[in-house]
């Protein structure tokens, strides 16, 4: 029975950490102004000469964290 809640909180945990990582990727993509990395900070649009390139990148970085959240969580699937 343990290992039935261990392998459903994983699911979860790591169904909302990919959500998350792949919602803002998108989130990124579709930015018209620079994808800031830190809260309270700001990117100017003067300091990037693409700015849709920089938000490509930025997208990417997301998308990987999403990718390798899923990729650990089969891990843990397959760990429990």
């Amino acid at each position: 029975m343990g290992s039935v809640i261990g392998i459903i909180v994983c699911l979860l945990t790591y169904l909302v950490l990919i959500l998350i990582f792949g919602g803002l990727g998108f989130y990124t993509l579709k930015k018209k102004t620079p994808m800031h990395f830190w809260a309270g900070t700001t990117v100017k649009n003067e300091e990037n000469i693409n700015i849709s390139e920089y938000n490509k990148k930025n997208a990417v970085m997301w998308f990987l964290c999403a990718g390798l959240s899923l990729i650990d969580g089969i891990i843990c699937i397959f760990m429990n």
